[in-house]
């Protein structure tokens, strides 16, 4: 039977275990540091078109809720009401914002609002922004490089998992 010295082979494992955990930690900065740009990207504001686009997406779905109670309240006029008994009827809401938008008035607004978002944003004090399609590309670019560093991260806990090692030096294991 032939035997092998215990110590070189223990030195061997000590010192792989000690290059995976160097290599793990880099890959820990590294993904961090990816991480780190990630959220960069996320806090850095909209282009101040793609604020102009979301603002009229707004004002269209306000229309649209808007639109219909005042196409209801026109429906009487088709049936013969007269046109005084309907001024009547919507001048005395005048002193009451609720009843004006309850009674569909506020779709009138929708157009002028829109027409002002262009003119309302580029007097805004915004910084440059990022571009909706500028972002995303970014982004996805930075999930493909983080999704790279996991599996390496991932391969090496598994080679931990095989030797029975903690993958994380005991000294800076939180408990």
């Amino acid at each position: 039977m032939v035997t092998k010295p215990v110590k070189p082979d223990f030195d061997t494992l000590a010192a792989s275990i000690a290059d995976l955990r160097d290599a793990r930690a880099k890959l820990n900065t590294d993904r961090n540091a990816i991480g780190g740009r990630i959220r960069e990207i996320l806090d850095t504001p909209p282009a101040k078109s793609d604020l102009k686009d979301a603002m009229r997406r707004v004002i269209e779905r306000y229309a649209e809720a808007w639109n219909k109670p005042l196409t209801e309240q026109l429906q009487p006029l088709k049936s013969g009401a007269t046109l005084d008994d309907f001024v009547s009827r919507h001048a005395s809401l005048g002193r009451n914002t609720d009843a004006i938008g309850d009674n569909g008035w506020f779709a009138l607004i929708a157009p002028a609002m829109l027409a002002g978002v262009d003119q309302f944003v580029d007097q805004l004090d915004w910084p440059e922004g990022l571009p909706a399609e500028e972002r995303a590309q970014r982004l996805a670019k930075l999930q493909t490089e983080l999704a790279q560093v996991q599996s390496k991260i991932e391969a090496i806990d598994r080679q931990f998992s095989e030797i029975g090692a903690n993958p994380v030096r005991p000294a800076e294991a939180i408990i």
